[in-house]
């Protein structure tokens, strides 16, 4: 009989703590869910939101998130969200292709919507493994010039303070504290171009919030760092220097050494300034900047 006895409780214990971790992953699973289309705002949202919520960012490290093609589970990661968080600027194409509940979206840069830059043309080249794409409409880097980043910290900041208004001194201490990292980098990055006086080419057409915030005149090509131009597009490339002399290039990843080389010929100094769209290898946003403008400010 007490072996019986003994018995029952094992099996109540066991029970118990079945049904306490139950409760504790569902309370996990409860905290709001943010989901965001590209990096710079995962990070802004990580560090406003700090572990209040779960930020949702299914994005490979390996695809350029402008030009993603979400899977169905994928798209129901963002339709399931308690918040979606849009860059703006027709960033993301296939957010018009699915269908995403409109009251739980927010457009982070709408304040700037006025100073998008329209593109010129479409441009057609390959970012990564998904191949060959067109960019056309607005430009949308827009956190290249770190006052409409700060714009757009302060719309992520402003929506979780609606989904959560209990957290809101949280939040604003938390913006705070991003507020002022990014005005050191827009502060720095503004007294690095005061001594750009020459033209820049970049290496694509993704640095027109940049050369518009600092009074930078950057030309564009569109090339890979993986791949070796052509002779036809060398003589391009020639023309082009000759029109606009320069011995600075900027890339968004560092480029293949024969390609390097051949710049070096032309007293062309290869600068990586990678505008942060997707997860770093290393480190985070701020420390992808902050090396960014430190390159610049090298030259």
């Amino acid at each position: 009989m007490k072996n019986i006895i003994l018995l029952i409780l094992a099996v109540f214990i066991l029970l118990s703590c079945g049904e306490k971790k139950d409760h504790q992953e569902t309370n996990t699973s409860l905290k709001p869910r943010v989901a965001v289309v590209n990096y710079p705002l995962n990070y802004f949202t990580i560090r406003i939101a700090d572990n209040i919520v779960d930020v949702v960012y299914p994005v490979p490290g390996d695809i350029d998130p402008a030009y993603w093609e979400p899977e169905p589970q994928q798209v129901e990661l963002y339709q399931n969200a308690d918040l979606i968080i849009l860059n703006g600027a027709d960033y993301a194409k296939w957010i018009e292709k699915v269908s995403l509940p409109k009251r739980k979206i927010i457009n982070s840069s709408l304040a700037i919507k006025d100073n998008y830059i329209k593109l010129q043309e479409g441009i057609t080249h390959s970012h990564g493994p998904k191949g060959k794409h067109e960019h056309k409409g607005f430009a949308f880097t827009t956190w290249l010039n770190f006052k409409y980043a700060i714009i757009q910290a302060e719309a992520v900041k402003d929506a979780l303070i609606k989904l959560l208004p209990d957290s809101k001194d949280n939040f604003e201490k938390n913006f705070s504290s991003l507020k002022n990292d990014l005005e050191n980098l827009d502060k720095r990055m503004s007294e690095i171009s005061l001594n750009i006086s020459e033209p820049i080419i970049a290496s694509h057409h993704v640095y027109q919030y940049f050369a518009e915030g600092y009074d930078i005149n950057i030309i564009s090509v569109h090339w890979e760092p993986t791949d070796m131009p052509d002779e036809i597009e060398w003589e391009k490339f020639d023309k082009l220097l000759k029109a606009n002399p320069t011995s600075i290039m900027i890339w968004e990843d560092e480029p293949v050494p024969k390609l390097e080389q051949e710049l070096l010929k032309r007293e062309i100094q290869v600068v990586v300034f990678n505008p942060g769209s997707n997860t770093p290898a290393n480190g985070d946003f701020l420390d992808l900047m902050k090396t960014n403008i430190f390159n610049l400010g090298e030259i």
